[in-house]
């Protein structure tokens, strides 16, 4: 930061920044129809493999809800906690939604069980969330940088338990997942585009 005081001198301040490992994106290419269940589907056996917290981030409340009756329909037994947190809520159960995902997903929250948030991008703001896993819906990047700030977001083990400053992370590199649509052409899907320029997302 370089400033200009009152007697016309300059003045700069250095600031280092905590490093961070490198984001790999990998693209999922789905079915139009089926995109949602091949999303949750992954999140879940990606869980059972060892993956302790784990987020899909859709663009649509419907989204995120027909991606919850989904995740219902594929979990046999409640082995893994599925969570749905979205803004179509009154403030006072937006609340109490948003401190229960601060206490099963956020820094300090114990990983005792595997655990699934289904969201929207809620999840963007300002929220101290911290995920192993993370498949997102197709957005423009500075959104996808947005959503990926919340994947390992804080040091941990092998086992997801957090690390004391300066040790590094044992977890492999993070990796965000981004849903593709095939429709045949390069249709990026009716409700993508809703949301967000069709133009924009071919970017």
């Amino acid at each position: 930061i370089t400033a200009v005081l009152a007697d016309g001198t300059a003045q700069a301040e250095s600031f280092s920044v905590k490093a961070r490992r490198p984001l790999k994106i990998q693209p999922m290419l789905c079915g139009q129809d089926t995109s949602l269940e091949e999303a949750v589907g992954m999140l879940l056996n990606s869980i059972r493999q060892g993956a302790k917290t784990a987020a899909l981030i859709v663009n649509t409340v419907s989204r995120a809800q027909k991606a919850m009756a989904a995740a219902s329909q594929l979990l046999e037994s409640r082995e893994i906690e599925v969570s749905l947190f979205h803004a179509r809520l009154t403030i006072e159960d937006r609340q109490t939604v948003e401190s229960k995902v601060l206490m099963e997903f956020g820094k300090e929250a114990p990983r005792d069980r595997p655990r699934l948030l289904i969201a929207t991008q809620v999840v963007e703001q300002s929220l101290d969330l911290d995920f192993d896993l993370m498949v997102s819906d197709l957005a423009p990047v500075d959104l996808l940088i947005q959503r990926a700030g919340r994947l390992h977001r804080h040091t941990r083990d092998a086992n997801c338990a957090l690390q004391p400053p300066g040790v590094p992370d044992q977890r492999p590199d993070p990796v965000l997942h981004v849903i593709l649509e095939s429709s045949g052409d390069r249709d990026l899907g009716p409700v993508k585009a809703i949301v967000y320029s069709a133009a924009v997302l071919r970017e």
